[in-house]
């Protein structure tokens, strides 16, 4: 594994409004904050989701639309710069009102109610076209 140190910086906590669109409202923080580099948690509920699971032999990634009330139970995910531009990504567990969960990448996200913790790391990464996954992971070289 690869791995470097990167000290904290500043901490974030925020409210979602009504009817929000989760990943842009994060995008949105870090643009008029200036983070270029962060990790966050989210929970709450949503009136809706899009999630994807990445097919590994087509390197692709598979999308459903769930159009339903969810509660948050755990979303996390990081902020970093992808292309140049500040990139978020997450993955979710969305719980129904039967007790099940259904879980993964997330797309987008409309919320109901969340809250945001977000940790502000004092550093830069990019993240980097992976030929043999087909994904952009985090390039962690000086």
């Amino acid at each position: 594994m690869d791995a470097r140190v990167f000290p904290l910086k500043r901490t974030f906590m925020g409210r979602f409004g009504y009817s929000m669109e989760a990943l842009t409202e994060i995008k949105y923080l870090a643009a008029k904050e200036g983070i270029t580099l962060a990790y966050f948690t989210v929970i709450g509920a949503c009136q809706e989701a899009t999630l994807a699971f990445y097919d590994q032999e087509n390197k692709e990634y598979l999308e459903k639309d769930f159009d339903e009330p969810l509660e948050v139970v755990s979303m996390t995910g990081n902020l970093m710069k992808k292309n140049k531009e500040i990139a978020v990504h997450a993955h979710v567990i969305l719980g129904r009102d039967d007790g099940s969960t259904i879980a993964g990448h997330l797309i987008s996200m409309r919320m109901f109610a969340g809250e945001l913790f977000l940790q502000e790391l004092d550093g830069e990464i990019n993240r980097l076209l992976d030929e043999k996954t087909g994904l952009y992971l985090m390039d962690l070289e000086e």
